[in-house]
């Protein structure tokens, strides 16, 4: 998942819970699959571009499914890139 593909994806859900009149949204996302470094601040920028309100959690996935986890081994960050990314965050 390309960074502009999760920013159009963004930008649909948030626009379609618009269209049917909710004003509040919130989101937990946790796959950061390669090359989707900054999934927190492109969900912040769609929806102040859209005006909805929204609160975001940033979850996340350490074992994939060669270390017995549900995801794919693309989709999963060591634990040191979660802590500094959810500091970052915060």
């Amino acid at each position: 998942m390309t960074p502009e593909i999760f920013r159009l994806g963004t930008r649909f859900a948030l626009t379609e819970l618009l269209m049917s009149g909710c004003t509040t949204a919130s989101d937990h996302h946790y796959l950061f699959p390669a090359g989707l470094k900054n999934a927190m601040d492109i969900q912040v920028e769609e929806a102040q571009r859209l005006g909805i309100c929204m609160t975001v959690s940033r979850g996340s996935m350490d074992l994939s499914e060669k270390d017995g986890g549900l995801p794919p081994d693309g989709a999963v960050q060591d634990e040191d890139t979660i802590i500094a990314d959810c500091e970052r965050v915060l």
